[in-house]
């Protein structure tokens, strides 16, 4: 057996390995990147280290599925050049159709003065094989007005094609001031010319979030009338990530935000990246961190994963929502389904599994609900995701949901306001070590890591003053059909 197939069956036996979303077969990954639907197929590529399961020497890792949830593993599509403007490594940016050429836009790391730039690879028809561009770094260093006031930060080439040129947004950052998204447009993809800002955040401002030192990974979705930036804020990243979203009218190469949020709450889902399929969907990924320590990563052989492959539409209210890909229903097989009355009625299967999707409907709770997984018989262990009526709160607990002492041990909160006599719905996505939740309007999601192989289990939750019907319907779904190498 070769090195690179034993470290893929060591990995495969961590208890804690995702079967169902995308990682790669060892090592470490973070920012899904570049994805694109290419001659009926789609790629996704993604940062990653094939040296090890931790952040360094960063290459492009790349996969090829017809369906969103059959991946087949391609050779690595980008590695950094020894000398040249991403030695240190090709770190994230997307993919373009280039008047019928496959265009990958992404950020080249080296030592120098500005040792973030852009660059630019060309695919081959079948997108197997991918050239730098020898006009690299095609944008070699930031604006003049703040080019000596980045700290180094000027990344993630985000482009798109508007009135026939190509537009672009670059992610940086002003010194003792905050972060900055920056316009460039180009007739070529080589020669760019810089448009001015197109936001500036203030570290100052804390409402109605905290906007941070530096926002990453710009993205700019197109809902017609609307538009959404959407984009990651980087807080303590040890601690708290986050998405957000500043959705309004585009008009005249502005966006006018009249409504900013998070896009998804619990702090593990960052660096979201979205592309139109040919179907007119929105599809957006984007990177979970882990929740446990670097030395259980190393231990394990990987770290990072991606989240599902996610449907981007705009609501009536004007709100970005975000629901599961529809494809992701033939990974479906065992299904089981409760109906019951709450408080008379109680549910409790001990072994329903690590690898589920769960719908769970209450009727308009009058009361604290909601459902626990990965529980233990003797609920030593167990994960509960509960609803707080009179708090209009959705909660993710983690607290009891390992007896190890190296992982994150939390409560995260979603906001969640439903209308009077509205049902309460919970999708829940269950998979090993990841849980991610869509409700009516908000999406919590949650890295855990219970130590018992018997913490499968799950129950309904059923507060006092909790009453009405409830269904739950619960499906396993295939272990590994998503991870094919």
């Amino acid at each position: 057996m070769t090195n690179r197939a034993h470290a893929r069956d060591f990995v495969r036996r961590d208890p804690h390995r995702p079967g169902y979303h995308f990682l790669p077969p060892a090592n470490w990954m973070n920012d899904p990147n570049g994805f694109i639907q290419w001659r009926g197929e789609y790629h996704l590529f993604y940062q990653y280290n094939p040296a090890g399961p931790w952040h360094g020497h960063i290459h492009w890792g790349h996969a090829v599925s017809k369906d969103l949830v059959h991946w087949q593993h391609l050779p690595i599509a980008l590695a950094p050049t020894p000398g040249g403007p991403d030695e240190e490594g090709c770190w994230s940016g997307c993919a373009v159709d280039d008047n019928g050429t496959p265009t990958l836009v992404y950020t080249g790391v080296h030592t120098g003065v500005h040792p973030q730039v852009v660059c630019l690879a060309t695919g081959d028809s079948d997108m197997r094989t991918w050239r730098k561009d020898p006009a690299n770094p095609v944008i070699a260093e930031p604006p003049a007005h703040i080019r000596h006031r980045t700290g180094g930060h000027f990344r993630d080439p985000f482009v798109w094609r508007e009135n026939g040129r190509w537009e672009m947004l670059i992610a940086a950052k002003i010194e003792n001031k905050g972060s900055v998204i920056l316009h460039y447009r180009s007739d070529d993809l080589r020669q760019w010319e810089y448009m001015g800002t197109f936001l500036e955040g203030d570290v100052r401002q804390i409402y109605p979030f905290w906007t941070g030192t530096m926002w990453e990974c710009p993205n700019l979705v197109d809902f017609g009338e609307q538009r959404s930036l959407i984009f990651s804020v980087q807080a303590n990243p040890r601690d708290h990530l986050y998405v957000v979203h500043y959705t309004g009218p585009y008009r005249d190469g502005r966006l006018h935000a009249r409504q900013q949020g998070i896009l998804v709450y619990g702090g593990y889902f960052y660096a979201a990246h979205v592309a139109r399929v040919a179907d007119g969907r929105h599809i957006l990924w984007a990177w979970l961190k882990e929740g446990r320590s670097e030395a259980a990563c190393q231990q394990a052989g990987w770290a990072g994963i991606l989240s599902l492959p996610l449907e981007l539409t705009l609501g009536e209210d004007g709100e970005p929502r975000l629901t599961p890909a529809r494809e992701l229903t033939k990974l479906r097989r065992v299904h089981r389904r409760f109906a019951g009355h709450l408080p008379e009625d109680a549910i409790r299967w001990d072994t329903a599994g690590g690898s589920l999707e769960i719908v769970a409907r209450f009727a308009p709770p009058t009361g604290e609900v909601g459902v626990v997984v990965l529980a233990a018989p003797d609920g030593s262990e167990e994960t509960r995701i509960v609803y707080r009526p009179e708090l209009a709160q959705l909660y993710l607990e983690t607290n009891d949901s390992s007896l190890a002492e190296d992982v994150d041990k939390n409560v995260q909160v979603a906001p969640l306001a439903l209308a009077s006599g509205e049902e309460l719905e919970l999708r829940i996505f269950v998979d090993q070590s990841v849980v991610e939740i869509f409700t009516n309007r908000a999406c919590l999601m949650g890295r855990v890591y219970p130590t018992r192989s018997d913490s499968v289990g799950i129950r309904l939750i059923a507060g006092p003053g909790a009453t009405g019907p409830v269904t739950l319907d619960v499906w396993h779904l295939v272990p590994n059909t998503l991870f094919v190498v």
